[in-house]
Formats: C-alpha cells, sequence, structure tokens
C-alpha cells in the first residue's frame, strides 16, 4: 500500500496544532498482542488512542486502498466499507454492490468520529474504538494497563437475514453480532411482504420489471445460499407454511407488480411432497391465517364494513361461519388460551370479541366511551396519559389514564402526524402534507435544469419544449403547503406553530428536536433545532446497536447494519423467527 506523504512544513504544522502523547500502550486481537514496528506505535492523541492504520487493517483482515486524488482512505471487509481522510472527524459507512470486494461503493451514513485521523512521519493513524466497531469488532480499554483489547464477537444468537437496498434489493445475511455478512440471491428481493423461513429455507417473491415471468413469482433458497428455486410461475402473496410443511399462497392474478400490497385472490398451496400446486378455494379471499388443522379467512367480495371470518377445515373441507354476522376489523389467534380474539369495524361502535375456535362461546367486551389505549395509532405514551390517532379521522387525541378526553386537535386535510415529542412538559407534533402536487413547467434545453432535484422530464419536447414535473424547486420551506411543527401543552393548550417546513423525527439527549426538510421525502439530511424552532444546524445521526430488552430480556441484542436494510427477519438459534427493520434513524426487531 503508498503511504500518505506530507510535506515537511505540514507534518510541522500538524505536531504544533495536534496534542500528541508517546506511551507504552498495547494492543490485543482476540487474545494475541499485535506487533507494531518501532515508528509506529499506538499513542494516546487528544485522550484517544490511536492506532497505525494498515497494521490494524491488516489484522482484522480489512482490504485498504488510498485515493491518491482525494486522500481518502478506503478498508473494505466482508462487502461493507469505510471511508475516512486526515484530519476529517467523520467517517462515511456503507457496503459494495454486488457483494463483492472489488464493487461499486454504495453509501449509507456518515459517522463522526471523536478524534480525526492524522498523519505522523509519513503513517496514518485512526482511533482504535471508531475503525473497529465499525466492522463490529469488540473494544475494550484499560487505562491502568494501556491495553487496547479487540475481539471477535462469539456465540451469536441467530442470523439475520434481509434485503438490501443498499445493493439492488439482494438478499443478504449476517449473524446478530455483524460477523459473517454473506450475499446469498442475486434477484432484487424487494419485496411485498417479509421474508418467510421454514425448514432451513427462506421464502421470499422478487422484483423483476423487465421480465414478467419472474416479477412477483414465489421463490425460496436454503439459508447457506443454496438450491435456489422457483415455486410459482405467477405472482403470489405469501401466506405461510402449515405444520407439514405445505406452503399456502394467494394467486394474484393479472396483478404482477412486486410493489402492490394486495392480498386478495384464489388461495392455493404447494404440497411440500410432491411440489403439486391446487387450488383451496374457488372463490377470492383474503386476510387469511393458518392455525394447526384450520384455515381462517374472509370472502373478498364482501364488503369491507361486513366482512365475517369463516374457518376451513383441511382434512374433511368443512366450511363454517366463525364470528356470525358481525363486521369484523380485525381478527387474531390467541394461541396460549386457543381462543379466537377480533374486533368489529365500525369505530363508532367498536366492540371486542372472544370465542372458541369454531366461533362458539362467544363474549362481547363493550367499548367503553374512550379507553386510553382505544386510539388505533398510539403516537406518545406519557405519564398517565397517551396520545395518538385513529383510522379514518383527522384528528390528534390525548386520552387519560382513566379514559377521558385530555384534548382533540383537528388535522386540516390533507396533513398527516408525522412525530409526537415531550419535551419540558410541552408536546411537540409535526404535520405533513405527502399528497402536494408537483409544479410542471417549460423548458427550452435541459440545460434550464441543472441544481434541481427530484424531476422528471418529457422524453421529448412538447411544442418545441421539455415537459418538467418539478414542483419541489418552486416552493419555499417555509411555505405552508408542506406543513410544520407546532408546540403546546400537554392539555392541548397554548399551542402554535415554531417551523414551517419541516417534520419531527425525534428529541436529543440535550433537547434538541430532530427534523428533516418536508421536501426531502428520503429523509436525507437531518436537522436540530431549538424547542422555539430557531439555530437550524445539520445533524449526524449516531450508528449504535440498540438493546432489545425492553421487549425480551432474554434476548441478545441486535447490530444495526451499516447499510439500508429493510424488511428482513432474525431467525435465532432456537427456531424463533423475529421481523429486522433498520434504517438510519437506528435498528430495531419487531416482536
Amino acid at each position: 500500500m503508498k503511504r500518505i506523504i506530507l510535506s515537511v512544513a505540514a507534518v510541522l504544522m500538524l505536531f504544533s496544532t495536534t496534542a500528541l502523547a508517546e506511551s507504552d500502550i498495547s494492543v490485543t486481537f482476540d487474545g494475541g498482542k499485535i506487533q507494531f514496528s518501532e515508528n509506529e506505535q499506538p499513542r494516546m492523541i487528544n485522550d484517544r488512542v490511536m492506532v497505525p492504520m494498515r497494521k490494524i487493517f491488516d489484522t482484522i483482515g480489512a482490504k485498504v486502498s488510498w485515493d491518491a486524488e482525494t486522500g481518502a482512505v478506503t478498508a473494505i471487509k466482508d462487502a461493507q466499507y469505510i471511508k475516512f481522510t486526515a484530519d476529517t472527524a467523520s467517517m462515511e459507512l456503507g457496503v459494495c454492490k454486488g457483494g463483492i470486494d472489488t464493487g461499486e461503493l454504495s453509501w449509507y451514513n456518515t459517522k463522526t468520529l471523536d478524534s480525526a485521523p492524522v498523519i505522523i512521519s509519513d503513517t496514518m493513524f485512526v482511533p482504535a474504538r471508531a475503525v473497529s466497531e465499525a466492522f463490529y469488532y469488540d473494544v475494550d480499554w484499560n487505562a491502568d494497563s494501556k491495553i487496547v483489547s479487540l475481539t471477535t464477537p462469539t456465540d451469536a444468537a441467530g442470523w439475520i437475514y434481509y434485503a438490501s437496498w443498499s445493493d439492488d434489493g439482494h438478499m443478504y445475511k449476517i449473524d446478530t453480532n455483524g460477523q459473517h455478512r454473506q450475499k446469498l440471491s442475486d434477484n432484487d428481493c424487494y419485496l411485498n411482504w417479509s421474508f418467510e423461513y421454514a425448514n432451513d429455507y427462506i421464502y421470499y417473491s422478487i422484483r423483476d420489471n423487465e421480465n414478467s415471468e419472474k416479477e412477483g413469482c414465489l421463490y425460496r433458497i436454503k439459508t447457506d445460499g443454496t438450491g435456489e428455486e422457483k415455486l410459482t410461475d405467477e405472482p403470489i402473496y405469501f401466506v405461510g407454511l402449515d405444520d407439514s410443511g405445505n406452503i399456502y399462497f394467494i394467486d394474484k392474478g393479472s396483478d404482477k407488480s412486486a410493489y402492490s400490497y394486495h392480498s386478495s385472490g384464489i388461495l392455493k398451496r404447494i404440497d411440500n411432497e410432491t411440489g403439486e400446486i391446487s387450488e383451496i378455494l374457488d372463490k377470492e379471499v383474503s386476510e387469511i391465517e393458518l392455525y394447526k388443522d384450520f384455515i381462517y379467512f374472509q370472502y373478498a367480495d364482501d364488503t369491507f364494513d361486513g366482512m365475517s371470518y369463516y374457518r376451513l377445515d383441511k382434512n374433511d373441507g368443512d366450511i363454517i361461519k366463525v364470528t356470525g354476522d358481525i363486521p369484523v376489523h380485525y381478527l387474531y389467534i390467541d394461541e396460549e388460551d386457543e381462543r379466537l380474539r377480533f374486533s368489529s369495524e365500525s369505530y363508532s361502535s367498536r366492540a371486542t370479541y372472544t370465542a372458541a375456535l369454531d366461533g362458539s362461546d362467544l363474549k362481547k367486551k363493550e367499548r367503553v366511551e374512550r379507553e386510553k389505549d382505544s386510539l388505533d395509532y398510539i403516537r406518545y405514551r406519557g405519564d398517565g396519559f397517551v396520545v395518538g390517532t385513529n383510522y379514518g379521522e383527522n384528528y390528534l387525541y390525548g386520552i387519560n389514564e382513566d379514559g377521558s378526553e385530555r384534548f382533540k386537535i383537528e388535522i386540516p386535510d390533507p396533513y398527516n402526524i408525522t412525530g409526537v415529542e415531550l419535551v419540558d412538559d410541552r408536546l411537540f407534533y409535526s404535520i405533513h402534507n405527502f399528497d402536494y402536487r408537483d409544479k410542471i413547467i417549460y423548458v427550452d434545453s435541459i440545460d434550464e435544469l441543472l441544481g434541481m432535484n427530484r424531476i422528471s422530464i418529457s422524453p421529448e419536447k412538447v411544442d418545441g419544449k421539455y415537459e418538467v414535473n418539478a414542483g419541489y424547486e418552486f416552493v419555499s420551506l417555509d411555505s405552508e403547503e408542506y406543513g410544520g411543527i407546532y408546540s403546546m401543552n400537554t392539555d392541548g393548550t397554548d399551542r402554535k406553530k415554531i417551523l414551517d417546513g419541516y417534520a419531527l423525527i425525534s428529541v436529543t439527549d440535550d433537547n434538541r428536536l430532530v427534523v428533516y426538510n418536508c421536501r426531502d421525502m428520503n429523509r436525507g439530511q437531518p436537522y436540530t433545532v431549538d424547542l422555539d424552532g430557531g439555530n437550524l444546524l445539520e445533524y449526524e445521526f449516531k450508528i449504535e446497536e440498540q438493546s432489545n430488552a425492553d421487549s425480551n430480556p432474554e434476548e441478545t441484542n441486535i447490530v444495526n447494519l451499516n447499510e439500508d436494510a429493510k424488511f428482513g427477519i432474525v431467525v435465532y438459534n432456537d427456531g424463533t423467527v423475529t421481523s429486522y427493520y433498520n434504517d438510519r434513524d437506528g435498528a430495531y426487531v419487531a416482536y
């Protein structure tokens, strides 16, 4: 590897501006001491342990390259990369396209460093903790012995299987400690439902707009990446597998788009032993639940306001109605006591029910005037109250512990609530107009569009001009067309708008609001603002592991991947399966 050479003047300047302290610091990797050359010993710089870049990356098995033109250094391991430059207190994280170490780099996020890499005597020194943790190694510093211990995590709780949006939807797996990342499929597994796992196979559908014979069809692949096979010749909505390994799915007919969440159609089954596909019912169905020897479903041709659930016995084919004439809003099977639990559809008259698996022993619990947890979407849980919204209503509610209404705020059409936070006894919420229509303009030359974002251009001129959909470029950030952020007391009084054109994400530890530009639907650059909406500053999310202890104290932490890795699952060593979602706001596992 070529080393970065600085002039004598640059080196003198570096020493004059950076506090350096050589010491007898030692570094171990998996228990073995790393041997550094005499002139490249680890050292303390600005209270951070800094180590020679090349030696540390060679030790953990990362490939290193240097761009002489930009001065950027890139380290790649398991097709994940970090990139940094001297004297810059941040590093770029992402993945390599195609899952190969020599592939095209795909940026995902930027992480702030406690100490910037520096060059001393032609050698770059990097912060030991930051660069090691970026590749998911455990790092420990013993100040008394002056030993930095780098350790490869072991005893992973299981594997994460996911579709990488950073790499064209390809399927990958990585263990829950962040090790052994491996690409499993070259298909674009951008899903209309999450991965499913059964019998050492991952089931999924793919997106292939140019090949109608593959678009939306059901596939499966073994967890080691072998045995990938196509299971259906039609686009499907996956239902699940029964105890015998038979596969159930909805034939979506002419609805071939992999983007579609449409789950109504003819229910079919793939026999686990013969591979034969057969129809289960000759009428279109939806909302299907498999449980033991039964299939619970709704007929798709019923109106939404009056849909009852039926049960099909897979053994004898008998069909019975299990919810009577109740217009069912939602049904699930409580496996612990083997009872059906469901609610009626209408919010104003909604009641909850339980029944035996065959619909007998029906019990009804009348809905109280307003229950604290009766809201369809809980946006915030406070001390003795909740804040949320309901289906089909454009109000923000505050509900007290006793069920009484704390406040009710009408949200004007076409706006939607995007976030609610409590800071210093003030509630903050934001609204966003997701239906804002872009403005059409006409230009003589493509050159007139340079510098614009998110525009679409007609392929040919219309009446001698190009037609451009470019509304975002013509609405200022303080325009109420987009929405904004409001603050109020917890009882709904003293409500006022504090910022136009931004939506609320979260709150920092020092009580600043984290926001994003409403024009940026992908939340590209986040910002922070004071509680009065002033002092807008750029903000960088820190990529950190998030504990699942609040959901399940027995589960192990799940890594937050350095890529856009959404719509996946975690398969634990005991066979338990949970869903997985990851983005630059942080990672979580849904139980």
